[in-house]
């Protein structure tokens, strides 16, 4: 059963945006979250009535994950989010890298306005919350998101955005450290400033 609290944060914007995209970004703030973790199975219906939508915007924002490669199918049987071995998980993880090392170089030649003070503040929020001993994972997933968004090529940021997502749900098999998500940070962010290359 959904639960709940998904239908008290889903709320509907203003037009241009469309039900199923609201419901899309419901699913993928989820699963930065862990609320949606691999393996758990997504049925339309469910989702339908906690989210007091039609079934049709459901069914379309599972038809986005699947494109994104967040979903196991097998029809007429289920649909869940995606499990990974370790193997799978740590070719995730160095394709996620690759496509970041490349959006990263794309931004260096020129660095959008803003965006180097943007990642400070996330970059801030993510340090204060692992130095009181808490979950950084989605200060850690906004400062790449950043530079995801501030990037002009489409194809580098649609490759990387899967990447992510698909990395979130792989991440519980993997070993990564606070610190080294820091160090990551300050590489990037040098690399922006001219300050040498990304780690």
């Amino acid at each position: 059963m959904v639960d709940d609290s998904f239908a008290r944060r889903f709320t509907l914007g203003s037009p241009p945006a469309s039900v199923a995209d609201h419901v899309f970004r419901t699913l993928l703030d989820a699963i930065v979250e862990g609320e949606l973790v691999a393996g758990i199975a997504l049925h339309d219906r469910e989702w339908a009535h906690t989210l007091g939508v039609s079934r049709t915007p459901v069914r379309e924002a599972i038809q986005r994950l699947d494109g994104l490669g967040l979903l196991e199918v097998a029809p007429a049987r289920y649909t869940r989010l995606r499990t990974f071995s370790v193997d799978e998980a740590r070719r995730e993880a160095r394709d996620w890298a690759s496509l970041h090392h490349a959006l990263v170089a794309h931004l260096v030649s020129a660095v959008p306005e803003g965006l180097l003070e943007l990642l400070h503040r996330v970059r801030l929020a993510f340090r204060r919350l692992v130095q009181a001993g808490k979950d950084a994972v989605v200060e850690h997933f906004a400062f790449f998101q950043a530079l995801r968004e501030a990037s002009q090529s489409f194809s580098l940021r649609l490759g990387a955005t899967a990447a992510a997502y698909r990395l979130c749900l792989a991440a519980p098999v993997l070993t990564h450290t606070a610190h080294a998500h820091g160090e990551l940070h300050a590489g990037i962010m040098g690399a922006l400033s001219g300050g040498g290359g990304t780690r």
